[in-house]
């Protein structure tokens, strides 16, 4: 009977937490969806794509049309009017190299995105579980009014068999105050929460699905979590500025070699035509640009060069930060469990003591006061509990965020 009780309430709570998990992807999704500066950073990296056809595209080919005002006489006649058509190439791969650098470029942008998405489906979480913290710190005080009032009532009956004096009651009655005020506060708390969390997802909400119950949310060893840094969007994005400003490097190196040009020219002359001939002349041309002044060649190459170099450091300095951020949040999160169970360890002494004073107060014993410093006591451990547990969750989310989780 025992074994069936302990599978029916584990089935219980695997329901209730696969919904709490449900209910908190189906958030994640709306705010992916909704939130506008997602959607910013998301048009950000779509018009970084659009940069890709515009560098690889040749230069527009240059159409001439020229009239002789005073015709210029040759020995078959007047010269009238000139047409020319000309195209410039650039050297062989530069253009290739131009796209390559934007579509870098546009992946970093898309680093960008994805890191706005994680920190966005952090802070959802966050607020999420700020939330579910706040609520049940409402039900525990709503829990304690009910014990105080328990007690008043033992008082008052005392009061009248002239057993205690009504002070006992006068105490009660502030207790009963101080928790309402601290009912009121949190109410107030959690529906200003509540807001931010529709803002956050950008729609109004009539209900917040929270769960029941949680545990305290484990992590994986550090050793294993320092593993998957290398998937932080923060650290993604130099990778690919890194690999940009090589290409530019290359590109700026294409650049310092001719460009070159195909182009026909016809002109139009009048006079006396011999029968199947014509006296207009075409002229087909080919043109080369002469890169002579080499300085500026040089510069774009050293330039690609430093900004390799930089991106390489921030990247250092990226990961360090990074590292010392997942080790600070996994010792906090570490210290957050030890407090799970101290305050549950404290919570259960004091709601013992409570019924011992309980015991000793029915039975004539002075002891109304510590009673209600008791119950305090209990109060406190109470949402000292709620709130380590809740950070276990928070502080958990934060880790997804370096790792660079955008999982639902």
């Amino acid at each position: 009977m025992k074994l069936k009780y302990i599978i029916l309430f584990s089935l219980i709570w695997l329901y209730s937490g696969a919904k709490a998990q449900s209910s908190l992807s189906q958030y994640l999704t709306i705010a992916a969806e909704n939130n506008p500066q997602l959607k910013a950073g998301y048009q950000n990296y779509m018009a970084a794509l659009q940069r890709v056809p515009q560098v690889q595209a040749l230069p527009d080919p240059k159409l001439a049309f020229g009239y002789f005002i005073q015709p210029v006489e040759t020995k078959t006649g007047p010269q009238q009017f000139k047409v020319g058509l000309s195209q410039m190439f650039p050297w062989f791969g530069t253009l290739q190299l131009a796209g390559q650098t934007q579509a870098y470029k546009a992946k970093a942008a898309y680093e960008d995105f994805l890191e706005a998405k994680a920190n966005l489906f952090k802070q959802v979480k966050t607020v999420y579980y700020t939330l579910y913290f706040q609520r049940e710190n409402i039900k525990i005080i709503k829990e304690s009014i009910e014990i105080v009032k328990r007690f008043k009532s033992l008082a008052q009956q005392k009061v009248i068999t002239g057993k205690s004096s009504s002070v006992d009651v006068l105490r009660a009655d502030m207790a009963l105050n101080q928790m309402q005020n601290d009912l009121k506060l949190w109410q107030d708390k959690f529906e200003a929460t509540k807001i931010t969390f529709e803002n956050i997802l950008n729609k109004p909400l009539n209900n917040i699905n929270l769960p029941s119950e949680l545990l305290p949310e484990k992590l994986p060893s550090l050793a294993v979590l320092q593993k998957k840094l290398e998937k932080n969007h923060a650290i993604l994005k130099q990778d690919w500025l890194i690999k940009q400003f090589q290409t530019k490097e290359k590109l700026a190196r294409k650049k310092g070699w001719p460009n070159f040009s195909v182009g026909v020219d016809y002109t139009n002359i009048g006079g006396i035509q011999f029968q199947g001939w014509t006296n207009d002349a075409l002229l087909l041309k080919v043109g080369f640009s002469l890169p002579i002044f080499r300085s500026k060649y040089k510069a774009a190459e050293a330039e690609a060069n430093h900004q390799q170099k930089a991106s390489s450091q921030k990247k250092l300095a990226i990961k360090n930060t990074v590292l010392s951020s997942l080790e600070n949040l996994y010792a906090a999160h570490k210290d957050a469990l030890r407090k799970v169970n101290l305050f549950e360890r404290q919570g259960k002494l004091a709601k013992r003591s409570i019924d011992l004073l309980q015991s000793d107060y029915m039975s004539g014993l002075p002891v109304f006061e510590e009673v209600l410093r008791m119950e305090q006591k209990y109060l406190k451990y109470s949402i000292e509990k709620q709130k380590a547990l809740t950070e276990t969750y928070k502080l958990s989310a934060a880790v997804q965020y370096l790792l660079g989780n955008i999982n639902n």
